[in-house]
């Protein structure tokens, strides 16, 4: 009988968990009943168990076979050079002939044997039927022994391929969430650059105009000519706030156009396809 060490098997968490996570990668899978089945044909601790009860079993009938009676046949065969026969009609008898030595010569025996009463060897026939029963238990014992493993390794693998799954639609939604946020950001600051640009503009255009009108007044001699240079000096400010606003929309609408997935880079063709 063969011994084996024992095994420690874990715990797995409820099952319904998992099957809630992932139906679809469990379905995925081929059932746990192909896996259990496979397992029991070409696990290679079920093939020693199994070759182990064969070669139990076998020694259980040698052992038996060694005090049942038993008929041996024998044979051999024997060519002579020359065959030797007498003509019974040469002689006055019947027209017989009779072989003294074949040519060729076959010689069978047939022995039967009886073994006498061996208490020794009964209980050697019992011993032997006990072990093969012993084989036979340990088979179905490391089967489901097998058949353990393989429910363990296949609800860990449902329950790995849940994680994966779960994490891949958590990216997925967050990747979109923040897609999202980011196209709705750059497209408030798209609005809030062209109402930034409107203004720019407008005070740009005031402070020319009051620049144009220090001019006048100037030359009448109604101001000075610092109030002549400050006006000068906002109609540069606005004309700077101006330019700064335009490139500001500028890059916003760059931004905004990168947050939607639309390259700068495009073909004339993709440019006039733009609605």
């Amino acid at each position: 009988m063969v011994n084996r060490p024992k095994r420690t098997l874990h715990c797995m968490p409820p099952l319904a968990l998992v099957l809630v996570l992932a139906p679809r990668a469990s379905m995925a899978l081929q059932s746990l009943e192909a896996f259990a089945a496979g397992a029991r044909e070409r696990n290679p601790a079920a093939l020693e168990a199994r070759a182990s009860l064969r070669q139990r079993s076998a020694e259980a009938d040698v052992a038996l076979g060694r005090v049942l009676p038993g008929i041996s046949f024998d044979g051999t065969y024997a060519r002579n050079q020359y065959s030797s026969e007498i003509d019974l009609g040469t002689l006055g008898g019947p027209n017989r002939k009779i072989v003294l030595l074949p040519k060729n010569q076959w010689n069978d025996t047939a022995t039967a044997t009886v073994p006498l009463v061996d208490l020794a060897n009964f209980q050697r026939i019992g011993a032997a039927r006990t072990e093969a029963e012993a084989a036979a238990r340990q088979l179905e014992a490391t089967r489901l022994e097998v058949e353990a493993q393989v429910a363990q390794s296949y609800y860990q693998l449902v329950a790995s391929v849940a994680l994966v799954l779960d994490a891949e639609r958590a990216r997925e939604l967050r990747t979109w969430l923040s897609s999202g946020d980011a196209i709705h950001q750059q497209w408030n600051t798209v609005a809030a650059g062209i109402a930034k640009s409107r203004a720019a503009r407008a005070g740009r255009q005031a402070a020319f105009q009051a620049a144009a009108q220090a001019r006048s007044r100037y030359a009448v001699g109604n101001i000075a000519q610092l109030d002549l240079l400050q006006a000068q000096r906002d109609a540069f400010t606005a004309d700077v706030n101006r330019i700064q606003a335009d490139a500001e929309l500028a890059n916003a609408r760059a931004q905004l156009r990168l947050a939607s997935g639309r390259s700068l880079v495009e073909s004339t063709n993709e440019r006039n396809a733009l609605p």
